[in-house]
């Protein structure tokens, strides 16, 4: 005969606040246990919210898909699945009922795109008299694969990161790899996508005005391009030297922006006052010295300005230059892209007023 334990246990749910005891008089101990905070959990929801009235359900959903905050969806290349996809979670009311997916289906849009990419297979030989496997040189083929994700094309950002794609030495073209490009040209010949994203992200570290450029040409509505400095996610994989840890990737959060320090006007400085002998009282210095003039330490020159910065501040000032030539470089190409389908007339240009386009420097906060 089984003899029932009697005997209480300390359970903490966040929900309900700090912790509490509760009696449990049972010979399974683990089951009760589990039946007491079913109950405890049940007590701290609304069963009755299936009673509410229609609208005022649907109001409640509203409400919180409002309170969502903006999405970073990263794109990255499975090499073992020959792959892309994205690492962001589907929405969560898409999970709860048919009401609240009809409700998704209002703020989110699904982007689905079909991409040829390039493999490179090495081809398997065996040794003479020994059987064993070598990689010898590779060969390449086409195939085609589908990305499709939930994407809200007013908040989320569509984030490319050169370090989540195939990097190999044969693989870069302007240092960016191939599986990057061609993700890239499939979102600028879809016309769905390329006529509704409004904010793309970059790798600012590896960039290439000719590839970007090109393939960024059909997307009307772009408003917003970042150029994403000093991401070190997945080391092992950027450096082509296989698949990463799988703890070695953290998922990205949010972007923040790199306010370099404003320099201070860098002048020669003005010539050192005349030395002239004055009977009676020898050589003199005739004039003001230079350390007395208003705006004497903005005569350093640059190295020297910097050197007496910090490390974080020397590192903004060097990001802030690249991605003002990277803009500078970005926005001549396609003035010229411009001029030069108008004048052969190759056919119409989707958009000619990049003047608008606005660019940013930032840096990943991943977690």
């Amino acid at each position: 005969m089984r003899v029932p334990i009697k005997m209480s246990a300390r359970l903490h749910i966040p929900e309900l606040g700090p912790p509490i005891r509760v009696s449990i008089s049972n010979s399974w101990t683990a089951k009760a246990l589990r039946t007491q905070l079913a109950l405890l959990k049940r007590e701290s929801m609304f069963p009755k919210f299936e009673r509410l009235p229609f609208e005022l359900r649907r109001q409640i959903w509203y409400d919180f898909q409002d309170l969502e905050e903006a999405r970073v969806v990263e794109v990255r290349w499975s090499k073992r699945n020959r792959r892309f996809f994205a690492d962001t979670p589907v929405p969560a009311l898409y999970h709860i009922c048919h009401e609240t997916r009809r409700i998704v289906k209002e703020y989110y849009d699904t982007m689905a795109l079909t991409i040829g990419v390039t493999n490179t297979d090495p081809v398997p030989m065996m040794l003479p008299q020994r059987g064993w496997p070598v990689a010898q040189p590779s060969f390449t083929s086409q195939s085609c694969c589908l990305f499709r994700i939930y994407f809200n094309y007013d908040r989320d950002t569509l984030y490319l990161s050169s370090n989540h794609f195939e990097n190999g030495d044969d693989d870069r073209e302007g240092g960016m790899p191939l599986k990057m490009r061609e993700f890239l040209s499939a979102l600028n010949a879809h016309k769905k996508t390329s006529q509704n994203l409004r904010a793309l992200a970059i790798s600012g570290d590896h960039f290439d005005v000719d590839v970007v450029g090109s393939r960024i040409s059909n997307m009307t509505a772009l408003e917003y391009l970042y150029f994403v400095f000093g991401d070190n996610c997945c080391p092992r994989e950027h450096f082509g030297a296989g698949r990463p840890l799988a703890s070695a990737h953290k998922k990205i959060i949010n972007f923040t922006n790199v306010n370099a320090p404003k320099l201070p006007t860098v002048r020669p400085p003005p010539m050192a006052p005349p030395i002239i002998n004055i009977p009676g009282l020898g050589p003199r210095m005739c004039g003001i010295p230079i350390h007395l003039i208003p705006g004497y330490p903005h005569f350093n020159s640059r190295p020297g300005i910097l050197a007496k910065m910090s490390e974080e501040k020397q590192r903004a000032v060097r990001i802030d230059e690249l991605w003002r030539r990277y803009e500078e470089e970005l926005f001549e190409y396609l003035e010229d892209m411009i001029a030069t389908r108008m004048e052969g007339s190759r056919g119409f240009l989707p958009r000619e007023d990049w003047d608008e386009l606005e660019t940013i420097a930032v840096e990943p906060i991943r977690r």
